[in-house]
Formats: C-alpha cells, sequence, structure tokens
C-alpha cells in the first residue's frame, strides 16, 4: 500500500493539471501502459503474460484464509474501515480541500488551497484504497496477470462510480455490486439484456414525455408503425424477415412479427445503427409535433438494430467484462 501511494503519486505528477475527460483519458493511457509493460518489457521480473503465481494467502491470527467465504468477510472488514477512514477523511480540512478543488480548481487557488498539491494527494489515497483491494484479490485468486487489469476492468470501476455517484463513499460501494450483477447477472441471457434495454427506453419515456396522452400517443404509433413496416416488408419480400428477433423467451414471442431481422442480420444490424444514430442527432435538432412523428421510427428502428446485431454484442461486451 505505501508502494502504491508513491506509484500513484507519480501518476498523479504529469496529469495533476488536467480535469475531466482529458484526466480520464490520461488515466486509461497509464493504464494501458501498465498492461504493455508488464507484458513485453519486465517479463523476468513479473511473469509477462504468464502472471504472478502461487501467491500466499492471507493469514489472521495465526489461520490462513483459503476459502471465498473467508475472503468474503475479510473483504466486508476492510471495506467497513476503509468507509470510516474515508469519511473521516473526508470531513477534514483535507476532505474540505478535496471538495473545494472538484467543484472549481481556480477559485480554490484563490482562497489559498495548494490545488497541485491536494490532487497529488488524491491520487495517493485512491491508490492505496486500490492497492488493499488488489492484495485481496491477488491472495484469493493466488495468481494474477496482466489482463486482470486491462481497460475494460477500469471501465467497470468508472461505471460503478458513475452510477453510483462520483464523490460519494455510499454511492460508490453501492454502484459496484448493482453494476457487478447488471453484468454478469442480466447481460448473461439475451432475455435478461431485453429487460434492461427495453426497460430503460420505458422509463425514459416515462420520465420525459409529457403529459401522458402524448406518451400513449407515442407508444401506441410505435406500435401500429412496427407491425404495418413488418407486414408492408413481409409482402415485398419474405427473406428480409426471416432471421427473427435475436432475443429469446417471452421477449422473442412478442416481436417476431413486430420487428424487421433478415438473415443477415449482421449487415442490416451495422447499416440501422448508422441510421439510428443520424435520427437521434435529427431529434435533439427538432422541436414540437416533428420531434414526436420522429421518436417513433426511432424507437422501431432501436428495436430492430437490438435484435439484429447489439443483443449480440451484449453477450461478448459481458463476457469480456
Amino acid at each position: 500500500m505505501v508502494a502504491a501511494a508513491g506509484l500513484g503519486l507519480l501518476v498523479g505528477l504529469p496529469s495533476r493539471r488536467l480535469i475531466g475527460d482529458y484526466l480520464a483519458i490520461v488515466t486509461l493511457f497509464f493504464a494501458e501502459a501498465f498492461v504493455e509493460f508488464t507484458t513485453n518489457v519486465a517479463p523476468s521480473k513479473l511473469g509477462g503474460p504468464n502472471g504472478i503465481v502461487g501467491i500466499d494467502p492471507y493469514t489472521a491470527f495465526g489461520h490462513q484464509i483459503i476459502t471465498n467465504k473467508g475472503y468474503f468477510y475479510l473483504l466486508l472488514v476492510f471495506l467497513v474501515l476503509t468507509m470510516a477512514v474515508l469519511h473521516l477523511l473526508d470531513r477534514s480540512r483535507t476532505g474540505r480541500a478535496w471538495r473545494a478543488v472538484r467543484e472549481d480548481p481556480l477559485a480554490a487557488g484563490v482562497m489559498t488551497i495548494p490545488v497541485n498539491r491536494v490532487k497529488l494527494m488524491a491520487f495517493s489515497f485512491g491508490a492505496v484504497v486500490a492497492a488493499l483491494a488488489g492484495t485481496v484479490f491477488a491472495a484469493q485468486q493466488i495468481s494474477v496477470f496482466p489482463t486482470d487489469f486491462d481497460t475494460p476492468f477500469l471501465i467497470l470501476i468508472y461505471a460503478a462510480l458513475i452510477l453510483g455517484g462520483a464523490g460519494s463513499i455510499g454511492g460508490a460501494v453501492v454502484g459496484g455490486p448493482i453494476t457487478a450483477i447488471t453484468l454478469d447477472g442480466f447481460l448473461r441471457s439475451p432475455t435478461q439484456a431485453g429487460y434492461i434495454f427495453y426497460g430503460v427506453i420505458l422509463l425514459t419515456l416515462i420520465a420525459k414525455v409529457r403529459p401522458w396522452t402524448r406518451l400513449v400517443a407515442i407508444l401506441g404509433s410505435t406500435v401500429v408503425f412496427g407491425f404495418a413496416c413488418h407486414a408492408i416488408v413481409k409482402a415485398i419480400s419474405p427473406s428480409a424477415v426471416a432471421g427473427g428477433p435475436q432475443s429469446s423467451g417471452w421477449i422473442a414471442d412478442v416481436l417476431r412479427d413486430w420487428v424487421i431481422v433478415p438473415a443477415n442480420s449482421t449487415r442490416f444490424g451495422n447499416i440501422g445503427f448508422v441510421v439510428l444514430i443520424c435520427l437521434l442527432i435529427a431529434i435533439t435538432q427538432v422541436r414540437g409535433r416533428l420531434r414526436d412523428v420522429l421518436i417513433v421510427p426511432t424507437l422501431y428502428l432501436a428495436a430492430c438494430v437490438w435484435e439484429a446485431r447489439l443483443v449480440a454484442r451484449s453477450r461478448r461486451s459481458r463476457a469480456r467484462f
């Protein structure tokens, strides 16, 4: 953990003046550089692509922790202690300085807060917490490999923080399990992935579209539009709807005579995805009734692209995570 604090300080030195997306890009660069370094530059010291094996398990009070249950309780203890320490730190003078720098670095500097030093402290403290979790991970897995810390792993952490709420200790704790359950659970099958996709679309419409009569009109028009398009395309070319939805379960039964999925669904999905992006851009540029009119084909095309192409991508994305 002490070594990680020093490493976090070194990583923070070239990036302490960056904010927002630029800081995230630099962080991604260091993550990629770490994987390349451990794989190709120092294979004799760090095992290269073969990783480090035979790592000793944790030992507490003379007893080795060798079961998943034991590591669960160990992580639970570490989690509570880490939350307590970070909470006290957040309430301290340093924590107030961190919040001030996060909100407005320029104003914080005017108020005599050492912005660069505070940022470097944040890098070091973050590295310490990551190192604590990393030691438990390595001991529980008995081995570590460079690919264990590749870009998808970092994106998973970003997703958990954004979902839980950046700057919130409790939000980070809640966001982690929710993200893990979503990726490892709901994306396990096409049906469960469809719950998320269609559920998010429906919840977004419910939250954004007012009044309710307008929402009902859009949803009703989308249903009618889909059946009409499917019937017309099927009458012209039966092979254009021969693919069928790639979702499974009751979602596939409901959408079978509604979405258009040709036999060559990959090419159709790629083209439809480009058109879908164009429609989304168009929706953001128009107002009034024209926007409502564009929403209907956009929703329908989103369902077609999901069933033709994206549902398969969700399974591969889950596998990479």
